[in-house]
């Protein structure tokens, strides 16, 4: 239902219902949790593996550069949001509410991706009247993959996505086990979904035979309902209770464009001064050059 309603009711229901049943139960444990864990605090611990990430200023450096873009897609999906629900639900210059995001991506109900609200009713979605690329009804047809998932578009880019870790791992299998490891988990998920931008290149799907015809082509969210001392939200985000950082997603995000960039540029289909060659359009399938400098 978070995928699919626009009925923001029924969407503040499951919202809290959720985080009742998972975050209320676990805040007694993540409290015995935390006194066991050797840090005064969870900035401690999460940059505790990163040498060239060691300090907070550098984090607040890349924050301050991605920001002011952050800033007005938040305000362009407030208004968008403000137009459909009405101001008694979307205030023009507070916090998002964090139930109208739904579920975007497989398992994920917290609001941490946005592109759920372009897929109903077009909601954000920029140009409305512009095909969108689904691939499901052709992965039917042609994909076979042993793997707890769904046969569509979302988990197309999500099997990718861990096949970039899977990746990772076979070029050191044969190291020392304790070099068996990534030089941090930024660096293991900026390659993971690095390969997740050229997936969804159409020329790429098209090449592929999963698309007939190229189509042409602080986080400022707020709760529904104001928590009381027996409520723990964050226990209800699955990263959290199961200790995995977000400095690892935060920056991940960033190097993935600079690993793509540079895999474009090697596979011959990136030239900043080529018109022609657009980033947007790469695709690097098929290119050796761009696979060696995933090595």
């Amino acid at each position: 239902m978070l995928s699919k309603s626009k009925h923001p009711d029924k969407l503040e229901h499951v919202w809290v219902k959720w985080r009742n049943a998972i975050g209320r139960k676990l805040r007694k444990q993540y409290k015995e949790l935390v006194n066991v864990i050797g840090f005064t605090n969870g900035i401690g611990l999460w940059l505790e593996s990163y040498e060239a990430l060691g300090s907070q200023d550098q984090l607040a450096d890349i924050w301050s550069q991605l920001r002011p873009l952050y800033e007005d897609l938040h305000a362009y999906v407030r208004g968008r949001l403000t137009a459909m629900y009405g101001e008694d639900v979307v205030s023009r210059h507070g916090p998002v509410p964090a139930h109208l995001l739904g579920k975007s991506y497989p398992g994920n109900m917290w609001a941490q991706n946005w592109t759920n609200i372009t897929n109903i009713n077009d909601i954000c979605k920029p140009f409305p009247d512009k095909l969108d690329v689904d691939v499901t009804e052709k992965m039917k047809e042609k994909v076979k993959i042993k793997q707890c998932a769904e046969v569509n578009a979302e988990y197309l880019i999500v099997t990718h996505h861990e096949m970039g870790h899977v990746q990772c791992y076979l070029q050191y299998k044969d190291q020392p086990i304790m070099f068996r490891d990534g030089a941090n988990s930024v660096f293991h998920e900026a390659v993971g979904v690095t390969l997740v931008l050229p997936v969804q290149i159409p020329k790429h799907l098209k090449k592929t035979g999963l698309l007939d015809e190229e189509v042409n082509d602080p986080e400022g969210i707020r709760p529904p309902q104001v928590g009381s001392e027996v409520d723990f939200d964050a226990g209800a985000e699955y990263h959290i209770p199961g200790n995995m950082s977000y400095i690892r997603y935060f920056v991940a995000c960033v190097i993935q464009f600079q690993f793509h960039k540079a895999q474009c540029e090697a596979a011959g289909q990136y030239d900043p001064t080529d018109h022609t060659r657009p980033l947007y359009r790469c695709d690097i399938y098929g290119s050796t050059k761009a696979g060696q400098l995933l090595k």
